[in-house]
């Protein structure tokens, strides 16, 4: 990272030629305006991942959900189809 020292007013002369209290004014300002931005965007990464933690949750659940039908399902399977095992066609090779 760059070091966290303000930058030279140098470029602010032509801005601001005679007034060095508008020049630093305006620095502050623009630090100021920095800081809240980095605010916002922490804020903001924070949001998306706790979005991102409710869709992994979601996820889960619906993957769990999926295998209790799947379990039901074949366990469905298992109680029908020893009667119907001895109905299905013969493959011959």
């Amino acid at each position: 990272m760059a070091d966290s020292q303000p930058p030279p007013l140098i470029h602010l002369h032509k801005q601001y030629p005679s007034n060095p209290t508008k020049a630093k004014a305006h620095l502050d300002r623009v630090r100021d305006n920095q800081r809240r931005s980095r605010a916002r965007r922490k804020e903001y990464l924070v949001e998306l991942e706790d979005k991102f933690r409710q869709c992994e949750q979601l996820g889960v659940e619906a993957s769990s959900e999926m295998q209790a039908a799947a379990r039901a399902v074949l366990a469905e399977n298992t109680c029908v189809s020893p009667s119907h095992t001895s109905q299905a066609p013969q493959v011959k090779n």
